[in-house]
Protein backbone atom coordinates (compact mmCIF):
# COMPACT_ATOMS: atom_id res chain seq x y z
CA UNK A 1 0.00 0.00 0.00
CA UNK A 2 2.86 2.25 0.75
CA UNK A 3 4.29 1.91 -3.10
CA UNK A 4 0.58 2.79 -4.40
CA UNK A 5 0.61 6.08 -1.71
CA UNK A 6 4.31 7.02 -2.84
CA UNK A 7 3.33 6.97 -6.64
CA UNK A 8 -0.26 7.55 -6.77
CA UNK A 9 -0.73 10.62 -4.33
CA UNK A 10 2.72 12.20 -3.33
CA UNK A 11 4.00 12.06 -6.15
CA UNK A 12 1.15 14.04 -8.14
CA UNK A 13 1.14 16.46 -4.94
CA UNK A 14 4.76 16.73 -5.27
CA UNK A 15 5.19 17.39 -8.96
CA UNK A 16 2.48 20.26 -8.58
CA UNK A 17 3.83 21.95 -5.95
CA UNK A 18 7.25 21.88 -7.83
CA UNK A 19 5.47 23.66 -10.62
CA UNK A 20 3.72 25.81 -8.28
CA UNK A 21 7.06 26.72 -6.53
CA UNK A 22 8.92 27.22 -10.26
CA UNK A 23 6.24 29.63 -11.48
CA UNK A 24 5.87 31.59 -8.36
CA UNK A 25 9.75 32.27 -8.07
CA UNK A 26 9.59 33.99 -11.06
CA UNK A 27 6.54 35.63 -10.38
CA UNK A 28 7.66 37.28 -6.46
CA UNK A 29 5.19 34.04 -4.75
CA UNK A 30 2.21 36.25 -5.85
CA UNK A 31 -0.34 33.63 -5.37
CA UNK A 32 1.57 32.79 -2.25
CA UNK A 33 1.38 35.57 -0.57
CA UNK A 34 -2.48 35.73 -1.90
CA UNK A 35 -3.29 32.17 -0.32
CA UNK A 36 -1.69 33.54 3.03
CA UNK A 37 -1.59 37.71 3.46
CA UNK A 38 -5.29 37.09 4.50
CA UNK A 39 -6.22 35.16 7.54
CA UNK A 40 -9.60 34.66 6.00
CA UNK A 41 -8.41 32.97 2.41
CA UNK A 42 -5.57 30.89 4.00
CA UNK A 43 -8.22 29.34 6.79
CA UNK A 44 -10.75 28.54 3.98
CA UNK A 45 -8.11 27.02 1.60
CA UNK A 46 -6.15 25.48 4.49
CA UNK A 47 -9.37 23.55 5.37
CA UNK A 48 -10.22 22.63 1.60
CA UNK A 49 -6.53 20.98 1.56
CA UNK A 50 -6.87 19.24 4.71
CA UNK A 51 -10.17 17.98 3.67
CA UNK A 52 -8.87 16.41 0.39
CA UNK A 53 -5.45 14.93 2.30
CA UNK A 54 -8.06 13.73 5.08
CA UNK A 55 -10.58 12.28 1.84
CA UNK A 56 -8.16 10.67 0.45
CA UNK A 57 -6.05 8.82 3.44
CA UNK A 58 -9.41 7.46 4.45
CA UNK A 59 -9.91 5.99 1.38
CA UNK A 60 -6.15 4.41 1.72
CA UNK A 61 -6.76 3.17 5.38
CA UNK A 62 -10.30 1.60 4.89
CA UNK A 63 -10.32 0.26 1.42
CA UNK A 64 -7.71 -0.76 -1.83
CA UNK A 65 -7.77 2.13 -4.40
CA UNK A 66 -5.22 0.06 -6.24
CA UNK A 67 -7.58 -2.73 -6.78
CA UNK A 68 -10.07 0.25 -8.42
CA UNK A 69 -11.67 -1.15 -11.86
CA UNK A 70 -10.84 -0.12 -14.92
CA UNK A 71 -13.17 1.34 -17.68
CA UNK A 72 -12.31 2.39 -21.12
CA UNK A 73 -8.71 3.06 -19.86
CA UNK A 74 -10.04 5.34 -17.26
CA UNK A 75 -8.71 4.31 -13.66
CA UNK A 76 -11.98 4.72 -11.57
CA UNK A 77 -11.00 5.90 -8.45
CA UNK A 78 -8.49 8.75 -10.11
CA UNK A 79 -11.41 9.75 -11.95
CA UNK A 80 -13.60 10.21 -8.51
CA UNK A 81 -10.50 11.95 -6.63
CA UNK A 82 -10.52 14.27 -9.86
CA UNK A 83 -13.97 15.23 -9.42
CA UNK A 84 -13.66 15.40 -5.31
CA UNK A 85 -10.85 17.70 -5.74
CA UNK A 86 -12.28 19.85 -8.69
CA UNK A 87 -15.44 19.92 -6.07
CA UNK A 88 -14.03 20.83 -2.92
CA UNK A 89 -12.26 23.58 -4.74
CA UNK A 90 -15.21 25.37 -6.12
CA UNK A 91 -16.82 25.18 -2.68
CA UNK A 92 -13.97 26.44 -1.24
CA UNK A 93 -13.74 29.71 -3.60
CA UNK A 94 -16.88 30.12 -3.75
CA UNK A 95 -17.25 29.80 0.09
CA UNK A 96 -15.22 32.81 0.73
CA UNK A 97 -17.74 35.09 -0.09
CA UNK A 98 -20.55 33.07 0.48
CA UNK A 99 -21.92 35.07 3.35
CA UNK A 100 -21.27 38.17 2.00
CA UNK A 101 -22.70 37.21 -1.17
CA UNK A 102 -25.96 36.48 0.36
CA UNK A 103 -26.21 39.07 1.83
CA UNK A 104 -26.54 40.95 -1.20
CA UNK A 105 -28.65 39.29 -2.81
CA UNK A 106 -31.13 39.84 -0.39
CA UNK A 107 -30.47 43.53 0.13
CA UNK A 108 -32.72 46.15 -0.04
CA UNK A 109 -32.32 48.94 -2.92
CA UNK A 110 -32.36 52.05 -1.66
CA UNK A 111 -31.80 55.81 -2.24
CA UNK A 112 -29.45 58.10 0.13
CA UNK A 113 -32.69 59.85 1.72
CA UNK A 114 -34.36 56.67 2.41
CA UNK A 115 -31.50 54.33 4.05
CA UNK A 116 -33.66 52.43 7.20
CA UNK A 117 -32.40 52.33 11.01
CA UNK A 118 -30.78 49.10 10.44
CA UNK A 119 -30.36 46.32 8.27
CA UNK A 120 -28.57 45.57 5.05
CA UNK A 121 -28.95 47.91 1.71
CA UNK A 122 -27.82 48.71 -1.72
CA UNK A 123 -27.24 52.30 -2.23
CA UNK A 124 -26.47 54.25 -5.45
CA UNK A 125 -25.40 58.18 -5.50
CA UNK A 126 -22.29 60.40 -6.02
CA UNK A 127 -19.35 60.29 -3.80
CA UNK A 128 -18.88 63.68 -2.41
CA UNK A 129 -16.44 64.84 0.16
CA UNK A 130 -17.86 65.65 3.19
CA UNK A 131 -18.67 69.72 4.59
CA UNK A 132 -15.10 69.86 6.74
CA UNK A 133 -13.40 68.58 3.22
CA UNK A 134 -11.21 65.84 4.14
CA UNK A 135 -9.75 63.52 1.54
CA UNK A 136 -6.38 61.66 0.77
CA UNK A 137 -4.18 61.64 -2.07
CA UNK A 138 -3.97 58.82 -5.31
CA UNK A 139 -0.82 58.13 -6.27
CA UNK A 140 -1.08 61.15 -9.20
CA UNK A 141 -1.95 63.81 -6.76
CA UNK A 142 -5.39 63.64 -7.11
CA UNK A 143 -8.66 64.06 -4.02
CA UNK A 144 -9.58 61.26 -3.25
CA UNK A 145 -12.27 59.51 -0.57
CA UNK A 146 -10.72 55.87 -1.06
CA UNK A 147 -7.20 54.55 -2.25
CA UNK A 148 -6.71 51.11 -2.81
CA UNK A 149 -2.96 50.13 -4.15
CA UNK A 150 -1.36 46.65 -4.66
CA UNK A 151 -0.56 43.61 -6.71
CA UNK A 152 -2.74 41.31 -8.41
CA UNK A 153 -1.89 37.70 -7.88
CA UNK A 154 -2.85 36.73 -11.54
CA UNK A 155 -1.17 36.06 -14.23
CA UNK A 156 -0.31 38.55 -17.73
CA UNK A 157 0.97 42.43 -18.13
CA UNK A 158 -0.59 44.93 -15.41
CA UNK A 159 -2.62 46.32 -17.81
CA UNK A 160 -4.21 43.15 -19.49
CA UNK A 161 -5.21 42.50 -15.06
CA UNK A 162 -7.12 45.94 -14.36
CA UNK A 163 -10.49 45.32 -16.08
CA UNK A 164 -10.57 41.63 -14.99
CA UNK A 165 -8.97 41.99 -11.69
CA UNK A 166 -12.40 43.86 -10.46
CA UNK A 167 -13.59 41.21 -7.88
CA UNK A 168 -10.05 39.81 -7.33
CA UNK A 169 -8.05 40.61 -4.30
CA UNK A 170 -4.63 42.42 -3.84
CA UNK A 171 -1.77 41.49 -2.76
CA UNK A 172 0.70 44.09 -0.33
CA UNK A 173 -2.35 46.23 -0.20
CA UNK A 174 -2.10 50.09 0.85
CA UNK A 175 -5.32 51.31 1.80
CA UNK A 176 -6.30 55.38 2.94
CA UNK A 177 -9.45 56.28 3.39
CA UNK A 178 -12.25 59.20 4.79
CA UNK A 179 -15.53 59.29 5.73
CA UNK A 180 -17.74 60.44 2.64
CA UNK A 181 -21.40 61.80 1.58
CA UNK A 182 -23.53 59.81 -0.55
CA UNK A 183 -25.93 62.21 -2.54
CA UNK A 184 -28.78 61.52 -4.53
CA UNK A 185 -31.83 63.86 -6.02
CA UNK A 186 -33.34 63.47 -2.80
CA UNK A 187 -30.67 64.08 0.14
CA UNK A 188 -27.59 62.54 1.42
CA UNK A 189 -25.87 59.46 3.91
CA UNK A 190 -22.71 59.48 5.39
CA UNK A 191 -20.56 56.07 4.49
CA UNK A 192 -17.82 54.78 6.59
CA UNK A 193 -15.43 52.86 3.53
CA UNK A 194 -13.38 51.63 6.64
CA UNK A 195 -13.85 48.33 6.17
CA UNK A 196 -15.19 48.13 2.74
CA UNK A 197 -13.58 46.31 -0.50
CA UNK A 198 -13.06 48.81 -3.22
CA UNK A 199 -12.63 45.29 -5.47
CA UNK A 200 -15.70 46.05 -7.62
CA UNK A 201 -13.67 49.73 -8.51
CA UNK A 202 -11.66 49.16 -11.83
CA UNK A 203 -7.91 49.91 -11.53
CA UNK A 204 -5.71 52.18 -13.16
CA UNK A 205 -1.90 51.26 -13.71
CA UNK A 206 0.74 52.38 -11.73
CA UNK A 207 3.97 51.13 -12.51
CA UNK A 208 3.34 46.90 -11.73
CA UNK A 209 0.41 47.90 -9.44
CA UNK A 210 -3.03 48.39 -9.87
CA UNK A 211 -4.85 51.28 -8.07
CA UNK A 212 -8.31 51.57 -7.20
CA UNK A 213 -9.74 55.22 -6.53
CA UNK A 214 -12.69 56.78 -5.16
CA UNK A 215 -12.77 60.61 -6.26
CA UNK A 216 -15.18 63.19 -5.67
CA UNK A 217 -18.03 63.40 -8.09
CA UNK A 218 -17.55 59.27 -8.83
CA UNK A 219 -20.72 57.53 -9.10
CA UNK A 220 -21.05 54.61 -7.02
CA UNK A 221 -23.06 51.77 -5.40
CA UNK A 222 -22.44 51.19 -1.67
CA UNK A 223 -23.50 47.50 -0.41
CA UNK A 224 -22.90 47.79 3.48
CA UNK A 225 -25.29 47.95 6.57
CA UNK A 226 -27.50 51.04 7.90
CA UNK A 227 -26.04 52.67 10.84
CA UNK A 228 -29.21 54.85 11.80
CA UNK A 229 -30.98 56.39 8.72
CA UNK A 230 -28.10 59.24 8.07
CA UNK A 231 -25.30 56.72 8.52
CA UNK A 232 -23.71 53.55 6.49
CA UNK A 233 -20.90 51.33 7.16
CA UNK A 234 -19.83 50.30 3.80
CA UNK A 235 -19.03 46.58 3.19
CA UNK A 236 -18.47 46.84 -0.51
CA UNK A 237 -17.60 50.15 -3.16
CA UNK A 238 -18.98 49.27 -6.78
CA UNK A 239 -19.06 51.24 -9.87
CA UNK A 240 -22.89 52.13 -10.24
CA UNK A 241 -22.75 48.93 -12.81
CA UNK A 242 -25.82 46.45 -11.07
CA UNK A 243 -24.98 43.95 -13.10
CA UNK A 244 -20.86 43.81 -11.84
CA UNK A 245 -21.95 43.75 -8.34
CA UNK A 246 -25.05 40.89 -8.76
CA UNK A 247 -22.68 38.82 -10.91
CA UNK A 248 -20.36 38.68 -8.00
CA UNK A 249 -23.21 37.92 -5.31
CA UNK A 250 -24.49 35.15 -7.98
CA UNK A 251 -21.51 33.95 -8.91
CA UNK A 252 -19.63 33.58 -5.36
CA UNK A 253 -23.20 31.32 -4.56
CA UNK A 254 -23.23 29.34 -7.58
CA UNK A 255 -19.79 27.82 -7.06
CA UNK A 256 -21.44 26.64 -3.82
CA UNK A 257 -24.20 25.13 -5.03
CA UNK A 258 -22.29 23.59 -8.08
CA UNK A 259 -19.63 22.33 -5.64
CA UNK A 260 -21.16 20.78 -3.19
CA UNK A 261 -22.75 17.47 -5.43
CA UNK A 262 -19.36 16.57 -7.19
CA UNK A 263 -17.25 16.87 -4.05
CA UNK A 264 -20.16 14.78 -2.17
CA UNK A 265 -20.23 12.28 -5.54
CA UNK A 266 -16.46 12.09 -6.19
CA UNK A 267 -16.08 10.86 -2.36
CA UNK A 268 -18.77 8.47 -2.21
CA UNK A 269 -17.15 7.59 -5.95
CA UNK A 270 -13.83 6.94 -4.22
CA UNK A 271 -14.36 5.10 -1.43
CA UNK A 272 -16.63 2.35 -3.81
CA UNK A 273 -13.48 2.67 -6.02
CA UNK A 274 -11.29 1.62 -3.10
CA UNK A 275 -14.03 -1.03 -1.85
CA UNK A 276 -15.07 0.26 1.26
CA UNK A 277 -18.26 -1.61 2.07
Amino acid sequence: MLEHVLWEFLLPVGLIAAVFVAVEYRRDWRIARYLFEDRGRAVVYGTAGVLVAVGIGTTYALGDPAAAPHYAGLDTYHLAWTVFFVGVAATAYGGRHYRIATAIHAADAVTPATVPASGHVLVDGVAESRREGRVVSASDGSPALVVQRGECPGFGAVEDQVKSARGQALVATERRVVPFDLTGPDGAVRVDPTDASPGLLTGRVDGDEIERVLAPGDAVTVFGRAAGSDSLEATVLAERDPEALDQFARNSRRLIHVGLPPAVVGYVGMGLAAGIP
